[in-house]
């Protein structure tokens, strides 16, 4: 909800401002995500190439949003059929909202984001999300001051969906956060590895 609200609060703004072309293309972005999103919750996997596209259309609306705050790429595994290979349908959609909100968003200058997947091995494909923002040690910090008393089940969420998921295929889904450093030990960012 809070999602679709920004949305539409940058789409007004465009409209409000007589740029018919742009409140177009994204209003038309809007529709073809909410679309795509209903389709995907109606499946327990989706196509890697669907996933990717969703994906790409949440990002470009962030982007609107935010006045782009960000840039993304993704980098796809020459080995993977992205029309045939499946995985979990909108998975890896709350990672990279999460990359963007506590990393992201938390610091002065435009970041940066990154989506890679690639094959692991016959049964495994490991998606990784990178940011170059302030590191899941500050962000969490961060996140403590500003909603004291608040109770955030995202992740806790995320986790008990894999589960579930590892249970139904009989496989072992999982993530794990990595808090990149630079040489000085300073934090640059956070790393999520998806294994689906």
């Amino acid at each position: 909800p809070h999602f679709l609200f920004n949305v539409l609060n940058a789409v007004k703004h465009f409209v409000t401002n007589n740029d018919v072309e742009k409140s177009e293309l994204y209003l038309g972005k809007l529709a073809k995500l909410m679309r795509m999103t209903l389709n995907s919750s109606l499946s327990e996997s989706v196509k890697i190439k669907d996933e990717i596209e969703v994906l790409k259309l949440y990002l470009d609306l962030e982007q609107l949003r935010t006045r782009d705050k960000f840039s993304y790429n993704f980098i796809i595994d020459e080995s993977l059929d992205t029309g045939y290979d499946q995985i979990p349908a909108m998975l890896i959609q709350p990672f990279i909202e999460n990359s963007l909100l506590h990393g992201i968003y938390n610091k002065q200058e435009k970041g940066n984001l990154s989506v890679e997947l690639k094959k692991q091995d016959e049964d495994t494909i490991l998606c990784s999300i990178d940011d170059d923002g302030i590191g899941f040690k500050k962000a969490a910090e961060i996140s403590r001051e500003k909603r004291k008393g608040h109770v955030s089940v995202g992740t806790s969420l995320i986790d008990e969906r894999l589960k579930l998921i590892s249970s139904i295929y009989e496989n072992e889904f999982s993530f794990s956060y990595i808090d990149k450093t630079d040489e000085k030990g300073n934090s640059n960012g956070t790393r999520v590895v998806l294994k689906l």
